[in-house]
């Protein structure tokens, strides 16, 4: 199911604040989605992919993006470098493209 798909539902008593760029929920039902299954007969594994790659009611919005530790570091260096966020930003939509 993709991460995006869903309504936020905050608490109304919270101890911490919400977060200043929101929920990455879009509030609707994505129908993105990847199943995996496996089955074993006599020793032979078959591997089974559903795969419905297109997304509704969001765009790709590179602030929603869930990031492994190594992407963080990356991220992390380059800001370090001095390397301008837009130019940063411009390069993780490029590598992010729905169309790659």
């Amino acid at each position: 199911m993709c991460h995006r798909s869903g309504y936020s539902n905050p608490k109304l008593n919270r101890a911490r604040h919400m977060k200043a760029s929101g929920s990455v929920r879009c509030g609707c039902t994505c129908p993105a989605v990847i199943n995996v299954s496996t089955h074993t007969v006599e020793e032979v594994k078959e591997i089974t992919v559903q795969y419905q790659s297109v997304h509704v009611g969001h765009e790709l919005e590179v602030g929603k993006l869930h990031l492994s530790e190594t992407e963080k570091s990356s991220l992390a260096s380059s800001l370090c470098l001095g390397i301008p966020m837009a130019t940063i930003l411009d390069k993780t939509r490029e590598e992010y493209s729905p169309t790659k």
